[in-house]
This record gives C-alpha cells, structure tokens and sequence, in this order.
C-alpha cells in the first residue's frame, strides 16, 4: 500500500515538473516570436496566453464541450465523462 502511494506521488510529480518545463519554454518561444514580429514587450507578454485561451476554446468547440448557450457542460450523452474533459484530453495529446 505505501509503495503504491509513494509511486502515485512520485508520477504525479513527475507530471507536473515535465507540465510546468514545458509552459515556460512554450511560452518564451512564442514571446520571442511576437517579439521578433515587432510588437512591444507589453503586447508579447499576454500574446502566448491569448494563443493558448484561443487553441482551448477551439478544442472545446470541436468537441462539443463549449456550445453557446444551447446547453451547459454537464455530462456527456454517451458516457460518465463531463464534454469538457474530452476537450482537454484531446488538447494533450491522450
């Protein structure tokens, strides 16, 4: 039981060192490239939030997780899932 909970924690930990990696070296390369594009710094900061903010709510309306007002995100119709955690597994890759 312990090794269990030591291993859970280890590869939750694990996750979230390689998640956090790899947000700041995507965002300081999309910084650099509205930077390198000729906006100012005060314009390249948000930029990389506003591309990922866009990328999400895209995904969300493909899989159906996001549709204005007709509905809430509640749980899917096929299955236990709420729509909005098929959004986000798509967005990582699973």
């Amino acid at each position: 039981m312990v090794t269990a909970r030591w291993s859970r924690r280890t590869t939750v930990a694990a996750v979230l060192l390689l998640a956090v990696i790899a947000a700041v070296v995507s965002y300081s390369h999309m910084f650099e490239v509205a930077l390198r594009h000729g906006g100012p710094v005060w314009h390249a900061s948000p930029f990389p939030l506003i591309v990922a903010y866009e990328l999400l709510m895209r995904e969300f309306r493909a899989t159906g997780a996001y549709e204005v007002r007709s509905q809430p995100i509640g749980p899917s119709p096929t299955g236990s899932r709420p729509r909005w955690a098929l959004a986000v597994r798509s967005v990582g890759g699973g």
